[in-house]
């Protein structure tokens, strides 16, 4: 676990490939015992700006974090500006822990349906309704690009749906659309 994505700790090589350095202040799985909340002073460590608000609150903190972390750099990729770019450090804490950011369209109107759901997705303020890791992330930017990010089918539903760990995902009502359709097609939210 990073605990520090950010802007300045993304590399982009001449060729094409994107590197994270910096890990000053990550954690290996095994390591994420007391460390996985603070630091041994007690300090939360981490950019505000960039910060999960589980980092913020002295929550347990593992990869989903920094998804977190990821959402706030894609937010500012896309929008000029972090999401909550406010001059008083303590205001951008509480905004990461408080408060639900605009989407990015509200700022950027031309970005695809897809990224902005998938940032909106990645701020969620609570890490299980984020996407579950990397290749969760993947597919979803995967699959949004596919469609274009233009007007949307929703696709069928299998008849045996599963999370892509194996386990089976309850059908939804009749006339609702699940939500992992939701995260791909820009079908109605709860």
């Amino acid at each position: 676990v990073h605990r520090d994505l950010k802007p300045a700790n993304i590399m982009r090589l001449r060729d094409g490939t994107v590197k994270i350095c910096d890990f000053g202040i990550a954690r290996l799985g095994a390591d994420m015992g007391f460390t996985s909340r603070l630091t041994g002073t007690g300090i939360a460590m981490g950019t505000p700006h960039y910060m999960s608000p589980e980092q913020i609150g002295g929550g347990d903190i593992d990869h989903r974090s920094d998804l977190y972390s990821l959402g706030c750099v894609l937010y500012e990729l896309a929008t000029g500006a972090p999401p909550f770019d406010l001059d008083d450090s303590w205001a951008v804490l509480v905004g990461h822990r408080d408060t639900v950011p605009s989407p990015p369209r509200a700022l950027r109107s031309e970005l695809p349906d897809y990224f902005d759901r998938l940032v909106v997705d990645l701020l969620a303020k609570v890490p299980d309704q984020r996407p579950r890791d990397a290749s969760d992330l993947r597919r979803r930017i995967t699959t949004g690009r596919t469609l274009g990010g233009g007007p949307h089918v929703p696709p069928p539903i299998p008849a045996d749906p599963t999370d892509g760990l194996g386990h089976t995902v309850p059908l939804p009502e009749p006339g609702a659309t699940p939500a992992w359709a939701r995260a791909v097609t820009g079908g109605p939210r709860p």
